[in-house]
Parts: structure tokens; C-alpha cells; sequence
């Protein structure tokens, strides 16, 4: 049996960072959350990091989600 997307986000994820990644998977295409679980597989974890920090980079630029001061994930280069 495999992992869910969001047991594997709390196995991989830091705690300080799970809720914002939770929160961006479940807006995730299923091409997305393929790669993420592909990459979790290969046990390429900071690769699934980057998965989530595209979908939130996108879903930031079609409105759908804000890039906050203190956002874990996404354009985090914004605020320097």
C-alpha cells in the first residue's frame, strides 16, 4: 500500500513548514502530485520540496493563493 501525499508531505516536510505544504498540495494537479510522489520514491526529498514550491509559485500567480512575508514555500526572494 502506498503513502498518501499529504503522510508523505508530514515524513518529509519540517513541522514549521507542513500546514503551508499541505495546503499547496491540495491544490496541486495530478501531474504535480505525481511528480512529488515520484520524487519521494527516488528519495529525492529537497526535489519534492521544489515540486511544492512550483505549484505554490503558480498558484500565486493565477491569485489563487497569497505569497506571505513568512511563506516557507514559493517566491521567498520577494521580500529581501
Amino acid at each position: 500500500m502506498s503513502k498518501s501525499i499529504g503522510n508523505i508531505a508530514i515524513e518529509i516536510i519540517t513541522a514549521e513548514a507542513q500546514i503551508e505544504a499541505l495546503a499547496i498540495l491540495s491544490h496541486a494537479s495530478h501531474h504535480r502530485l505525481c511528480e512529488f510522489r515520484n520524487y519521494y520514491r527516488l528519495g529525492q526529498y529537497n526535489h519534492c520540496a521544489g515540486v511544492i514550491d512550483a505549484i505554490k509559485i503558480d498558484l500565486v500567480h493565477y491569485n489563487l493563493m497569497d505569497q506571505e512575508e513568512n511563506d516557507k514555500f514559493g517566491d521567498t526572494e520577494w521580500k529581501n
